[in-house]
């Protein structure tokens, strides 16, 4: 993992009141090749989070800990629909200040059963909201599984 300062400094370990409802906006890239998976099977993805909003993303590497900005994924099937929700979860490594962008392996976990697919990634603040349902851009990858 590599953490991409704005600035060298001290990073932030508090978050302002608000969080994720606050403004959160993030800006996501995927350096990987194109997605062919098996059933079931587990791979990750190199993904690039940049934090372009005024405040710092909460974090510690665990993505049980409360409020916690995690990276994950809905799988939508070809025709756009909803197929699995709440994809598995990476965690940031520490928290993400703004201007500041770290690159992850992120974990994903192919559907059950073969077909297209499009894997859209997002970010969440535990317990309180995906980003994209604030108005944060999602990155879609198309995915087959077969």
């Amino acid at each position: 993992m590599a953490i991409l300062g704005a600035a060298c400094g001290k990073r932030p370990d508090t978050v302002p009141e608000g969080g994720a409802a606050g403004g959160f906006r993030a800006t996501l890239k995927d350096a990987g090749d194109p997605l062919v998976l098996r059933p079931g099977a587990t791979t990750t993805r190199p993904v690039t989070i940049r934090n372009v909003s005024p405040v710092p993303f909460p974090a510690d590497g665990r993505v049980d800990s409360p409020k916690a900005v995690n990276v994950s994924y809905h799988w939508l099937d070809a025709a756009g629909k909803v197929v699995v929700f709440d994809g598995a979860r990476t965690a940031l490594p520490a928290p993400l200040g703004p201007g500041e962008a770290v690159t992850l392996d992120l974990k994903v976990v192919a559907p059950e059963r073969q077909g297209s697919y499009v894997l859209e990634i997002d970010l969440v603040q535990e317990g309180v909201a995906w980003f994209a349902a604030l108005g944060s851009e999602t990155l879609r990858k198309p995915a087959r599984v077969e």
